[in-house]
């Protein structure tokens, strides 16, 4: 029998890491719901809508941002899916991404209170799987908070229209798709560097330069070529709304992403000295 058979679940240490970032989890679910409650609340108006296109026409590099050509006064599902990759969300999701991997894994490690945690009953791939996990699962609960927000706005305000909700439910999974992705690559991050700080910078400036690479081919037809290169070409809510579905080639790419990223961090992590000085 090996021995993590014989090892009791570390419940207690599970659930001291997830109530020192219940706090956090309520700030940004907060920031979520009011994205999406101010855009409702704006866009149930038609005169509104046409009122805020307008000024997007003076400002194209703000509509690119969030949704280019999609967004029309005709199209009221793509207006309310801004919500569903306005750069206050994505940055929402990327802090609670990055923040978990390298506040457990990282500063731990470097503080030297990993040596203290794994001489108890409790192994590596336990801790490895226990952070993921709740990386994971909180990630999904933000989306859900958005998706709340949209069900329960879109039935308080008459759009006009009836508004049906299966073209959000399948926004909201590419939504997660694209963000378990970007937790798989902090997670790579954070085993991979000794310092919090550095696996911190590099994560930071890996999406937000993906992020502006994204938006200059958005912007810049010429380069366009590029696009697969970037994660946030695999998440584009009025393109899954347009195709009535999910794009299963966009969840294969950032499913694969998850898995291979996830998989490397565990392998490196098996391996990794953490009591060297």
């Amino acid at each position: 029998m090996k021995a993590s058979a014989r090892r009791p679940f570390p419940f207690v240490l599970l659930r001291h890491w997830i109530a020192s970032y219940v706090v956090v989890w309520i700030l940004l679910a907060a920031v979520v719901f009011i994205v999406q409650t101010v855009l409702s609340a704006f866009l149930h108006e038609r005169d509104d809508i046409v009122r805020m296109l307008e000024m997007f026409d003076e400002a194209p590099f703000f509509k690119t941002f969030i949704g280019g050509d999609s967004l029309m006064p005709t199209n009221v599902l793509g207006i309310i899916a801004i919500g569903y990759q306005h750069p206050s969300v994505l940055i929402v999701l990327m802090i609670n991404a990055v923040t978990i991997p390298t506040g457990l894994l990282t500063a731990q490690a470097e503080q030297g209170l990993m040596e203290h945690l794994l001489a108890r009953p409790v192994t590596r791939t336990r801790v490895y799987g226990m952070v993921a996990g709740i990386a994971y699962v909180s990630q999904a609960i933000l989306i859900c908070v958005l998706l709340l927000g949209t069900t329960i706005w879109t039935r308080y305000f008459d759009y006009g229209e009836h508004i049906e909700l299966d073209g959000f439910v399948d926004a909201a999974l590419n939504l997660a798709a694209m963000s378990w992705a970007v937790v798989s690559i902090s997670l790579l991050a954070a085993v991979f560097f000794n310092e919090r700080g550095r696996a911190v910078a590099v994560l930071v400036a890996f999406f937000v330069g993906s992020y502006l690479l994204h938006f200059s081919i958005m912007y810049l037809p010429g380069l366009k070529f590029l696009r697969f290169i970037t994660i946030y070409n695999y998440c584009d809510p009025n393109r899954v709304l347009n195709a009535g579905g999910p794009i299963w080639s966009d969840l294969a790419v950032l499913g694969g992403i998850t898995i291979a990223c996830l998989t490397a961090g565990w392998q490196i992590w098996r391996r990794r000295d953490l009591f060297a000085a």
